[in-house]
């Protein structure tokens, strides 16, 4: 229910926002003539507009002890009857500490169903509790509800590739969406008041409060970051990057490409390091006998099955064929008639000749299986997302 945290009036506290909750309520409020008790807009200021709009008001309704000084305070006659006779649907209005922006407070119904859908959406279990621990406490400390944005949960390595360099400089495995470690935590349906009394109902991001003034914008975004940030929650953002992103891990912690090159090691069976850049690398030894890792380019090329790998990079890691490019390698050689002698110098058994698989230079059909070998790589990882881990 609408209330003020101490008193207005002449020569008082006059806190910014309980000043503007009463403004809003006297733009709310009609007279006889069904005009708002308030001729001046909604700023948190106290003046003689807003002092003559009380002195109106309690002459009107209330009994208060200061009717006539136009002051009034917490739980007292006057704010309570203002609060009765505001519309339905604007019941509970609400404005940040220290704030003149007011707001209506959200629906418990509204709280309910943002957490049921964090519960069910694909994230780790400990993150969930976290994100929904979030979500509790800021509705508690502000009575607004925040919300999982669309596609703001877990990602798949397609989606993530899927955005634009605009979007986020991140490829696949390479964000926390991907792992179910972030999250994209918005405001569900905030409604706020122009300084006009106008009512304006905004979306995830807040983009309308943003246009109309930029300030009260980042306040909310700084709440709740206070909210996510501080214990018990501890949980991190990237706010130079997006307002929006919560996270398990801070960025000064963990590096994101050593964490997926590690992960691609532990669930595959090549070796993988990561060439930190814009964008990042990523180097493999293609289960070659060399032990050498070689260039394969960003990790969106890999995943895409594009990777940045040549004839000469193969080679290098020492590659071995599969079977069934070794059995082609052999009949290009019977088709060539290239055959070891079976008799060596002096009678003597000759060496064995290495396996077809090594005898052929590279060729086109190898350079795509190995693509193809570094992108099931990618597709082995993010199948076993869950066993991901964070590296510094």
């Amino acid at each position: 229910m609408t209330n003020i945290s101490g008193l207005v009036g002449s020569l008082k506290a006059n806190n910014k926002s309980d000043v503007a909750i009463v403004q809003t309520c006297l733009k709310l409020i009609k007279t006889s003539a069904g005009s708002p008790f308030l001729s001046g807009s909604i700023d948190g200021s106290f003046g003689k507009n807003t002092k003559a709009a009380i002195v109106a008001f309690q002459d009107k309704y209330t009994g208060d002890a200061n009717v006539g000084a136009g002051i009034m305070g917490a739980g007292g006659a006057t704010i309570k009857k203002m609060a009765s006779l505001l519309p339905i649907g604007k019941k509970d209005l609400r404005a940040l500490p220290g704030q003149s922006r007011v707001y209506i407070a959200g629906s418990p119904n509204a709280l309910a169903q943002s957490k049921l859908k964090i519960s069910t959406t694909a994230l780790t279990p400990s993150f969930k509790l976290s994100i929904n621990a979030v979500i509790q406490s800021m509705y508690d400390k502000h009575k607004v509800v925040l919300g999982l944005a669309v596609k703001g949960g877990r990602r798949t390595f397609a989606q993530q590739a899927a955005l634009s360099s605009a979007v986020t400089k991140a490829g696949p495995g390479e964000s926390n969406h991907q792992w179910g470690n972030g999250a994209d935590l918005g405001f569900v349906g905030l409604q706020w008041f122009k300084g006009n009394g106008a009512l304006v109902t905004d979306d995830t991001w807040l983009e309308n409060l943003r246009k109309t003034q930029y300030s009260h914008y980042i306040k909310f975004w700084d709440v709740r970051d206070a909210v996510a940030t501080k214990p018990p929650n501890n949980l991190f953002t990237i706010r130079t990057l997006e307002l929006i992103h919560l996270q398990a891990y801070s960025n000064s912690n963990y590096s994101a490409s050593r964490s997926l090159a590690a992960h691609l090691t532990n669930v595959g069976d090549w070796t993988w390091s990561a060439i930190p850049g814009g964008p990042n690398r990523y180097a493999c030894n293609l289960g070659g006998a060399n032990n050498v890792v070689v260039d394969c380019g960003s990790a969106k090329k890999i995943f895409q099955g594009n990777a940045s790998i040549t004839a000469k990079e193969i080679e290098t890691a020492g590659w071995i064929r599969p079977t069934s490019l070794a059995s082609a390698a052999a009949e290009l050689l019977d088709d060539i008639d290239v055959k070891p002698s079976p008799i060596g110098m002096f009678g003597a058994a000759a060496p064995t000749p290495p396996p077809a698989s090594a005898s052929l230079p590279i060729t086109a059909a190898d350079i795509a299986a190995v693509k193809l070998a570094l992108q099931a790589n990618f597709t082995e990882a993010e199948a076993r997302w869950k066993e991901w881990k964070p590296v510094k």
